[in-house]
């Protein structure tokens, strides 16, 4: 292989890796920003739902000090209803379900249920990613749990779209840069090539 070849191709192949580090530590970059950005919006509905939930609760204790669970059960119902059917809660009394739109594993409820501190994990549903957000709060000794599901798809689907935008770039990008490459290869070799064939054709005189 000639020394001009092996150049190009060193070239064209250290171009194609730099550039392809580069899309991929952005595209990370980007996504770990919306990621981050997407479960502290879901932290924060979360937190306000919660609050919901405790001033309906405090506004309808009973005399014995007791929460009524129907109480609390028709006050979700009607969240869940003025919020939308795409609204996700689970509601929790001293792990008695007291209202509940969500298919929650026992894996995940473990989890979120351990410490009274905000908690998630996110979940594979059915195609969709999902979060699911959890924190207690303890009324009258009785400790009451929110558990929120939150869409998080579109954050993954966009990362999944900005690599393959990405791979056409980059496929365009080598492309270009090798023709580019090897047509000033040619240019700029051209008079060492036209030296070499004057040597040629000088010996060849020479031998005569």
């Amino acid at each position: 292989m000639k020394f001009g070849v092996k150049i190009v191709i060193s070239v064209i192949a250290i171009i194609s890796i730099v550039f392809s580090i580069a899309g991929i530590v952005i595209i990370k970059s980007n996504f770990k920003h919306s990621f981050e950005k997407t479960i502290n919006q879901s932290i924060d509905s979360h937190v306000l739902e919660r609050y919901g939930i405790e001033n309906n609760i405090a506004t309808n204790i009973e005399k014995d000090g007791n929460i009524s669970r129907e109480k609390l059960s028709s006050y979700a119902i009607s969240l869940v209803s003025y919020l939308g059917n795409d609204k996700k809660i689970s509601i929790y009394i001293e792990n008695e379900k007291i209202y509940s739109n969500i298919d929650i594993d026992e894996e995940s409820l473990a989890f979120l249920s351990k410490t009274n501190d905000v908690k998630y994990v996110i979940k594979d549903i059915e195609k969709q990613k999902y979060i699911l957000v959890s924190s207690s709060v303890e009324i009258n000794s009785q400790r009451i749990m929110l558990i929120s599901r939150y869409d998080i798809t579109d954050v993954f689907t966009e990362r999944d779209r900005q690599v393959q935008f990405f791979y056409k770039v980059d496929t365009v990008v080598i492309v270009i840069s090798s023709i580019v490459i090897c047509l000033l290869a040619v240019f700029l070799t051209r008079p060492i090539r036209k030296l070499n064939e004057r040597e040629d054709d000088f010996r060849c005189q020479i031998r005569r």
